[in-house]
């Protein structure tokens, strides 16, 4: 796991490669070094930031050279032994133990399409070809790991983190409107886009190759979510079904302990990491460290339950609880950490556990993609309602369910002017994926238009990019996996893992899980109010179901409490700051009534709404975007 930079360029300036370095030296810190080559008046450079997990010694650095291809790496090739050995009955030799040179030797062998086909894994990697002098950009099938490059048709800068791009002189840092409209629809930037103008993600699942003279650039998506949910339904009985994806699921999580450090596993208490954990340890047979954060709260603590999986599965489990001070430590960094706007406040705990885990661990397993790929989240439940009501309400009916406001109605209750103007909004959407996007807003396209002063409708992110699938399942799960998967959980998994120089791996979104997840009929994921039904029988097999078996609670922070106590007054001098609002972004009178609606009745506003405003206002204070 490491970070990768690099720039192609008229000029060669030895500052911006080791600026660029130095802004990724969290996600590298064991060594950092680059290689430069010229090709007629463009110079070419890649670095590397290394984080040693797969053979720890220094030929394993990068950048990594063989025959006329250069290769700078971030991730893990799980199956590397399985592919060096194919190499070695095909003719290769190798001169270190690591998975960058199995990589590498693979696409010199079989070219880079069949060579990431034979790969189980996460990566993002840059590959210089000086005979074709190309260079292609390459991201993993879901998108564990960012990749980010800017074009602008004289410079191209490529790099893991925004802010590698940002420490090269040459970069523009000019606001992307349609990025920060979306932001305001889902508090996070689309994973195929950046908030800067001709700044882009390599999209997950895709490779894009660059021309080194002219820097044009050709895409090529090699893997796509959608494929597998508009394939037929596979033909397995629930119980043969339940059978093979244990052993999927077995095959993915003894994959991800391979690695020449300790690894460790984050565990919730939530289904997920307790298959995880259930997995490695009753029928692997590992001795495992787990993780959890706690908060004195007890309406956001899932603490005790972890501790009580811990000590049934025999873990060797650690714990802390967040203190007022942590909290104000980590949002002092958050701004430094997520170097564009990102707004989902479980980013706190997720950062608190991996600082934590990172005294005893060096990689840790985070058991994120289950709910997308299995039909968890409550709001596919309210969905679904909504769909339900929209077949039995007669078009009359309808119309006068449109004219209802919140003034009408005899009661005050949670977030309730949102919460109707996302009802009435998915009543009248015609698009199952777009319905998906109405439902987790935290701001209404209406309430948007009225804050930020710079508002696109049509930004939807990934959200309408689905293949043509007649069940409504598939294309809401197809959708999210695609959005709020890559745009938010890997985000902020990614971020806080790596801002502690630690790796996180994801055992639930090894590719042969969704794909046959993709493929199950729908009863076996969900049935009636029973979520997740085909993961929760697996765990079951291990864990007695009424040691876990309750209302999802989600990784989350108490920020509604820390609005009104120890963050209000960061929380006003940040959105009041001159540096700001003379920015034009927002409202200031709209500003004012969102405060004043939260500090007159704390209990019926939505505090994420605050977080998302909160987290912008300190990202461009410390990035100052040009607007």
């Amino acid at each position: 796991m490491c970070g990768i930079a690099g720039y192609i360029s008229n000029d060669f300036n030895e500052n911006d490669i080791l600026n660029i370095l130095n802004s990724l030296e969290h996600r590298g810190p064991d060594n950092q070094s680059y290689y430069r080559d010229t090709f007629e008046n463009k110079n070419v450079c890649l670095g590397h930031a290394r984080l040693s997990i797969i053979d720890l010694q220094e030929h394993a650095n990068q950048p990594m050279h063989f025959k006329n291809l250069s290769l700078v790496f971030n991730g893990e090739i799980y199956n590397y032994k399985e592919i060096r050995n194919k190499l070695l009955n095909d003719g290769a030799s190798f001169d270190t133990d690591s998975d960058t040179e199995v990589l590498l030797k693979s696409i010199y062998f079989y070219g880079i399409a069949k060579a990431i086909e034979l790969t189980r894994g996460m990566f993002a990697f840059a590959l210089y070809d000086k005979e074709k002098r190309t260079l292609t950009l390459v991201r993993d099938r879901a998108g564990v790991k960012p990749l980010y490059y800017f074009n602008d048709g004289v410079d191209l800068i490529f790099g893991s983190e925004s802010k590698a791009l940002v420490s090269h002189s040459n970069f523009k840092r000019e606001v992307d409107y349609q990025s920060l409209s979306y932001y305001f629809k889902t508090g996070t930037i689309s994973s195929d886009n950046s908030i800067y103008k001709k700044c882009k993600q390599v999209s997950p699942g895709s490779y894009v190759e660059i021309d080194i003279k002219s820097l044009k650039e050709e895409t090529t998506t090699y893997w796509d979510v959608n494929t597998f949910y508009a394939q037929e339904e596979l033909k397995y009985s629930y119980e043969e079904a339940k059978e093979e994806l244990e052993k999927i699921l077995l095959e993915s999580v003894k994959l991800r302990m391979v690695a020449d450090v300790p690894v460790g596993v984050f565990l919730s208490g939530g289904y997920d990491s307790c298959l995880t954990t259930a997995l490695l340890t009753k029928v692997l047979g590992y001795q495992l460290n787990t993780f959890t954060i706690g908060f004195d709260n007890k309406k956001h603590n899932e603490a005790h339950y972890a501790k009580d999986i811990a000590n049934y599965l025999g873990t060797n489990h650690k714990e802390l609880y967040c203190s007022s001070n942590d909290v104000l430590n980590i949002v002092s960094r958050l701004d430094t950490i997520f170097d564009e706007p990102f707004a989902d406040s479980s980013a706190i705990p997720t950062l608190l556990v991996s600082e934590f885990s990172s005294k005893d661990v060096k990689v840790i397993l985070s058991s994120d993609g289950g709910d997308e790929s299995f039909w968890g989240y409550t709001k596919y439940q309210f969905l679904e309602k909504l769909w339900a009501y929209k077949k039995l309400f007669p078009a009359q009916l309808r119309q006068m369910m449109m004219a209802v406001t919140p003034s009408s109605l005899p009661i005050n209750s949670y977030n309730l002017k949102t919460r109707i103007q996302k009802a009435k909004n998915v009543f009248t959407s015609k698009s199952f994926e777009k319905d998906l996007l109405l439902a987790q807003q935290l701001f209404t396209d209406n309430e948007i238009s009225d804050l930020f002063n710079m508002f696109d409708a049509d930004s939807c992110g990934n959200y309408n990019d689905v293949l043509e699938i007649n069940d409504r399942y598939k294309k809401v799960s197809a959708a999210d996996y695609r959005t709020y998967l890559a745009d938010d959980i890997l985000t902020k998994v990614d971020r806080t893992t790596m801002s502690v120089s630690i790796e996180g791996r994801e055992p639930l979104l090894d590719h042969k899980i969704i794909e046959f997840a993709a493929r199950l009929p729908q009863s076996y994921k969900v049935q009636g109010n029973y979520t997740k039904r085909i993961l929760r029988d697996i765990t079951h097999k291990y864990i007695p179901r009424d040691m876990i078996d309750r209302p999802k609670h989600g990784f989350s922070a108490p920020i509604n409490e820390w609005f009104q106590g120890d963050l209000k007054d960061q929380l006003i001098d940040s959105l009041y700051s001159e540096d700001f609002l003379k920015l034009g972004i927002i409202d200031k009178a709209q500003l004012d009534n969102e405060l004043d609606s939260f500090f007159s009745a704390p209990k019926m506003y939505n505090s994420q709404k605050l977080w998302l405003l909160f987290m912008l206002s300190k990202w461009c204070l410390r990035w100052e975007p040009k607007v």
